[in-house]
């Protein structure tokens, strides 16, 4: 959704105490909502991840697009977060009464999750799934443990490790080995050399099935605390389906284009940068920082996503390039002509943003062209102009109508009207 020239809208707030900023990050919260509002966008606001920026909290405003880049989380109830951010009620459907027995089964060649349900026949919720990383800031290998019908939230798994997106990579086959496991059957069992993050529904699976960290086998019957231990937190992707964390009904998810995003930076930049002031008290503090971006670019890009059809675009009247545009059949018939001349003269004089086609075009071009374009009103000037009559067509649902001169140019001009 990048252009080739990406513009933004940047700001920053200074307080002096958090009770400044949260008006301050209220307020912008607010601005961005009337922007999106007025300029037609279906959006969500979501619950972000703070990233590389940091700060303590953050809401990014999404436009739901097919084509959006990131997933959207979010429950009828008002809950709503970006994948990053996205928590879910955690899911005790797999735990058993009885704890069996640990023991040992050849598996040949079932590597995935996939291929291990259908050849075990169990639920791929009974699956423990081991995905190793290497921390780069510390060399340490880390295996997170999440149920086999879910994935691995990289990004919290580096704020637990405390540590940047781009240090955390995926570890080789020798480096698996160097702790005494194999690739594709890694397990927690007996797992040296390694930390282990276990996700919280892991813990509540019993008699569950693991790697066996031995080519071509796997245990089962694996069970938390008595078999294996680790450090225990939210390290899974929520999905669609999955329980709401604020009132337990399942989630819905669609894909969104981050429109902006504000932030809550507290004083994480303030206090290296020495960025001070001055209390009632005469004591030196660090401001209270808050960060706001819109990109521009890319929020145009997504109205025109929300608002075209198979003709072109449909621009909402607040963005559009021109308000109308004024179309003679032939502008060298002097009827047509002074028509034209009339309503072009009348709108622009009450604040319309018009252009008037006077080009030695073919009809059928011009409108193909403001179609295109998407200018919301074309008036058409032809064969009934000697009547002051034209064709009337609102670009947003094509329909053509015909209307007096003076009618269809109020018709524009209290449109236009009602959206300063």
């Amino acid at each position: 959704m990048r252009s080739r020239e990406f513009i933004m809208k940047d700001a920053y707030s200074f307080d002096v105490d958090e009770a400044g900023l949260n008006d301050s990050y209220q307020n912008m919260y607010k601005t961005y909502e009337r922007i999106f509002n007025r300029f037609d966008i279906n959006y969500k606001v979501v619950l972000a991840d703070t990233g590389a920026i940091g700060g303590s909290g953050s809401h990014q405003f999404m436009a739901l697009s097919d084509v959006g880049e990131s997933n959207i989380l979010y429950c009828d109830c008002g809950y709503a977060a970006d994948e990053e951010k996205a928590t879910s009620r955690v899911d005790d459907s797999s735990k058993d009464t009885k704890l069996e027995e640990i023991k040992k089964i050849e598996t040949p060649h079932q590597k995935t999750i996939e291929d291990l349900s259908k050849f075990l026949e169990v639920d791929s919720k009974k699956i423990i799934k081991a995905v190793s990383y290497v921390n780069m800031v510390t060399n340490e290998l880390v295996v997170v443990l999440v149920r086999g019908d879910k994935e691995v939230n990289e990004i919290k798994v580096v704020n637990k490790l405390n540590i940047a997106e781009h240090e955390l990579r995926f570890a080789g086959a020798d480096e698996i080995s160097n702790i005494g496991s194999c690739e594709g059957f890694i397990g927690p069992v007996n797992l040296k050399g390694a930390i282990l993050l276990v996700d919280e529904e892991v813990t509540l699976v019993n008699n569950a099935v693991c790697g066996a960290n031995e080519a071509n086998y796997h245990l089962m019957n694996v069970n938390y605390n008595r078999d294996f231990t680790g450090l225990v937190g939210d390290y899974r992707k929520a999905q669609a389906d999955d329980l709401c964390p604020v009132c337990g009904k399942k989630m819905k998810l669609e894909r969104g284009i981050e429109l902006g995003q504000i932030f809550k930076l507290g004083t994480k930049y303030s206090e290296p940068m020495k960025c001070t002031f001055h209390d009632e008290d005469g004591k030196e503090k660090p401001m209270i920082m808050g960060c706001y971006g819109i990109g521009v670019t890319r929020t145009l890009s997504s109205i025109i996503e929300q608002h075209h059809d198979e003709f072109g675009i449909k621009w909402p009247l607040n963005v559009a390039p021109y308000h109308a545009v004024i179309v003679p059949i032939n502008y060298d018939d002097e009827v047509m002509k002074n028509a034209s001349d009339f309503l072009y003269e009348k709108l622009l004089a009450n604040g319309v943003e018009v252009i008037l086609d006077d080009r030695d075009a073919k009809p059928g071009f011009k409108f193909k062209d403001w179609e295109l374009i998407g200018i919301p009103y074309i008036v058409t000037i032809g064969r009934r102009a000697n009547e002051r009559i034209c064709e009337f067509k609102m670009r947003s649902d094509m329909i053509k109508v015909e209307l007096d001169f003076d009618e269809a140019a109020n018709r524009i001009i209290q449109a236009v009207k009602s959206i300063k």
